[in-house]
């Protein structure tokens, strides 16, 4: 007690001592309410608490916290699909761009510059967010694009995150799913365990070991035997391989292996000392190709916000090799991303970029059995590996109002046109190529921004949105509120695949 007090104790009624520490308290509290409740007008707020908790941030009718009840489907309907404002402006003039930490995205420039945002890339957050933050004249508001894993390291980027004046391109813990490749594949494997299945069962990627495993790494070598034997009685060539670092980007750190003989030389006793984390990747035998070419795709998703968690689709392009395929060429061959392909002498983007209506064309000349594969089979799988995604991590993710995660989704096909998933990118960097893809991207990423903003303004025109109805380019896959205020229905993904 301060001293000023304990001199009046002696001959001050107990009343007034009491009524002196009530008033206290009152003003404390009522200093407390409004330092928490005040929002500035002018500069964006950093000052925001970072949010830990996984429970909605959002203020879902009487239920704060807990929008569906205590872990079932909530039973007044109308409370539950109720959802307050996050951004409270109405406009976006004086926004900045920062690309943080990573390389500049090219169609989110080109429309930042469209929408005459200012543009800034860095990699010192605190030096620039405290310039920023003294700039209330220049800057009202702030899109930052950067990675979860560096979301998850910065206290600045996550008040950002948590602030009524950013938007943050990154879910806090999504690198679980979307990030290293040995964190993605570890993660979808207990995913897929807890459900009563394996990720091998369901035969929606190509087999896979982790080589720094020492189990694993045995493994690999008895799966590799058996299948030399299966190849040899029936005639055929070996199984090719391939050999990845887990946290290589754009082809870096992947080697096209035709047979196990170096891998041999390089993990033979399965005792990897130094514990560099590869992962041994079965080739896709019988690989449908373009016009002799190998070729990819490039599905694209977005979570637009966790709070609820809202996923939609876009649609994608693919990516073909320059070169004619043969199995024994070399890394232009087997690898078809843009950052490979672009330095291929005779590069072309009309040829290396393709729509997936001229797919779809393709197939109905030379494989007219296809049965409308891109849009029957194709598109329907990038949502459900979308949705898988978003899934897999929800339990580790953390809530945050004002992040988002654009992710691009990496398939191939084979001849049978059975389609795998290969990796998710939690970065990927828009590629300049023909006109018709450079304007699609382009509007993709434009209705993306009015889609991240309008629903934070305006979420009750998203609330009881469901999975395929379209907001401009982009179409619903996923909204929380629609399955936990209206079903009891639990995803399994057993069941997906």
């Amino acid at each position: 007690m301060p001293a000023r007090y304990r001199r009046w104790l002696p001959v001050a009624p107990l009343p007034l001592v009491m009524a002196l520490v009530l008033a206290s308290s009152a003003v404390t509290l009522w200093i407390l309410v409004v330092l928490a409740t005040k929002e500035r007008t002018r500069g964006y707020d950093v000052g925001a608490p970072a949010i830990e908790s996984r429970s909605l941030q959002l203020q879902y009718g009487s239920n704060e916290g807990d929008p569906y009840g205590k872990g079932g489907t909530h039973t007044d309907t109308d409370s539950c699909w109720h959802l307050e404002p996050w951004f409270t402006r109405s406009h976006w003039d004086r926004t900045q761009l920062v690309f943080y930490g990573k390389p500049s995205m090219q169609v989110i420039k080109s429309v930042a510059n469209q929408r005459r945002w200012r543009v800034k890339i860095t990699g010192n957050s605190s030096a620039f967010f405290k310039q920023s933050h003294s700039m209330k004249e220049d800057i009202s508001f702030m899109v930052v694009y950067t990675t979860s894993l560096q979301l998850g390291k910065n206290p600045i980027l996550q008040k950002l995150a948590n602030s009524r004046n950013a938007l943050v391109s990154g879910i806090r813990n999504a690198y679980k799913v979307t990030g290293a490749k040995k964190g993605q594949l570890e993660t979808f494997r207990g995913f897929f365990k807890s459900f009563g299945c394996t990720l091998e069962q369901v035969n929606i990627m190509p087999r896979s070991f982790l080589m720094d495993n020492d189990v694993e790494c045995l493994q690999f070598f008895k799966y590799a035997s058996q299948k030399e034997r299966l190849s040899i009685s029936h005639a055929q060539p070996p199984s090719m391989w391939v050999l990845k670092t887990s946290s290589g980007y754009g082809g870096d750190g992947v080697t096209i292996l035709p047979n196990t003989t170096l891998l041999l030389e390089w993990f033979g006793n399965c005792q990897n000392t130094n514990k560099k984390e590869y992962i041994a990747q079965e080739y896709i035998k019988n690989i449908l190709l373009i016009e002799g070419r190998k070729f990819d795709v490039r599905g694209i998703v977005l979570i637009a916000g966790t709070n609820p968690y809202m996923l939609f689709y876009h649609e994608g392009y693919l990516r073909v090799s320059v070169h004619q395929f043969e199995s024994n060429g070399g890394r232009e061959v087997h690898l078809t991303n843009s950052h490979v392909q672009v330095t291929s002498k005779g590069f072309d983007p009309e040829k290396h970029f393709w729509t997936f209506s001229q797919f779809q064309e393709y197939l109905d000349l030379h494989l007219p059995q296809n049965d409308g594969y891109v849009y029957n089979t194709l598109i329907p799988f990038i949502k459900k590996v979308g949705l898988f995604l978003l899934q897999a991590g929800e339990e580790t993710f953390v809530r945050m109002p004002s992040t988002f995660q654009l992710l691009g989704l990496d398939f191939m096909v084979s001849q049978d046109l059975h389609t795998w998933f290969i990796e998710a990118n939690n970065y990927p960097l828009w590629p300049k190529g023909t006109p018709y893809i450079n304007s699609m991207m382009e509007t993709m990423g434009n209705d993306m921004f009015d889609l991240l903003f309008e629903m934070r303004q305006t979420p009750e025109k998203f609330s009881h949105m469901a999975p395929g109805e379209w907001y401009k380019s982009w179409q619903l896959v996923y909204n929380e509120l629609e399955v936990k205020c209206s079903s009891n229905s639990q995803y399994n993904p057993c069941r997906e695949f």
